[in-house]
C-alpha cells in the first residue's frame, strides 16, 4: 500500500512530528492527489518546517507515487534549491524509501534527477531552479514553489518582485499542470498576494485553495482556508501557538 504525505513525512524525518505537521500534509495529499478543485497555497511563519516537509520531501514522495511523472522546485534562488535537490536525494536513496518504493536514480546532477525504470520520455523526474533565474524549457506535472521571496527586503524591489511574477506568469504557471506554493507573506503585492488578486478577478484564472496558518490564532480568526473562485473561508480552531495546534 502506497503510504500517503503524513506517514511518508514520519519515516524519512528526523524529528518527531507535531500535530500542525501532519495538518499541512493532509493538505498537501488533498492536493496531489486531486482531492481539492484548484491549485494549493499555504501560508506559514518563517522557521516552521516549510521548505523541510514539502521542497525537501514532497518531489520524492510525487515521484515515489510514480516514477514517470515530473516534478519542478522553484524557489527564491540557487541555495534553497540545490539543498532541496539534494535532500529529495537522500531521501530517495535511504533504505526506507527503497524498500517502499524501490525506484532507483539512473542519473542526476545538482539540480535534477531521473529514475531508472521503463517508459521515460526523457525529461528530468525531479528538477529545482530558482525563480529569480533561467527557468524556460522545463514543463511539469507538479510544480512546488517554496518561498518565492528570500526576505522583505526582495519584495519591496519592483525590480526583483517583477522579475519574479514575471517568471511565474510566463514560465512556471503555464508549463505546470498543478502547482503548489508554501511561503510566508511579507507583503500584500508579494507574488502570492499578485496571483489571488488574479483569480479573483478573472474567474477562467487558475484558481487557489489558501491555508493561512497563524503564529498564534487565539480568538480563531487568524487561521484559515479560503477558496478564490468562490471566496467560501472556513476558520481553524484556536490555538496559542502552532506547534500545539490541533486540527
Amino acid at each position: 500500500m502506497i503510504p500517503d504525505f503524513k506517514t511518508f513525512h514520519r519515516h524519512t524525518s528526523p524529528y518527531v512530528p507535531v500535530p500542525f505537521q501532519d495538518y499541512v500534509c493532509d493538505f498537501f495529499d488533498d492536493w496531489a492527489l486531486c482531492r481539492m478543485p484548484y491549485d494549493a497555497m499555504v501560508f506559514i511563519p518563517i522557521q516552521h518546517t516549510k521548505s523541510f516537509l514539502f521542497a525537501d520531501r514532497g518531489p520524492a514522495y510525487l515521484v515515489g507515487r510514480d516514477p514517470l511523472t515530473h516534478v519542478g522546485v522553484f524557489g527564491y534562488g540557487e541555495d534553497i534549491v540545490t539543498r532541496a535537490q539534494r535532500n529529495n536525494t537522500r531521501v530517495i536513496e535511504s533504505d526506507w524509501y527503497q524498500k517502499e518504493f524501490g525506484w532507483r536514480i539512473a542519473k542526476a546532477t545538482a539540480s535534477e534527477l531521473v529514475f531508472d525504470v521503463p517508459g521515460q520520455d526523457g525529461r528530468w523526474g525531479i528538477f529545482s531552479r530558482a525563480i529569480n533565474g533561467a527557468i524556460a524549457g522545463h514543463s511539469a506535472r507538479f510544480a512546488i514553489v517554496d518561498d518565492p521571496h528570500k526576505n522583505r527586503e526582495s519584495v519591496m524591489s519592483p525590480s526583483i518582485r517583477q522579475t519574479i511574477l514575471d517568471n511565474y506568469l510566463g514560465v512556471i504557471e503555464p508549463r505546470s499542470e498543478k502547482i503548489f506554493m508554501v511561503t510566508t507573506r511579507w507583503a500584500l503585492n508579494d507574488l502570492p498576494g499578485e496571483i489571488m488578486r488574479i483569480a479573483r478577478a478573472n474567474p477562467i484564472a487558475r484558481q487557489w485553495r489558501v491555508l493561512t496558518m497563524a503564529a498564534t490564532n487565539d480568538e480563531g480568526r487568524d487561521s484559515h482556508i479560503v477558496d478564490t473562485a468562490t471566496g467560501q473561508q472556513t476558520f481553524l480552531p484556536p490555538y496559542d501557538a502552532l506547534v500545539n495546534f490541533r486540527g
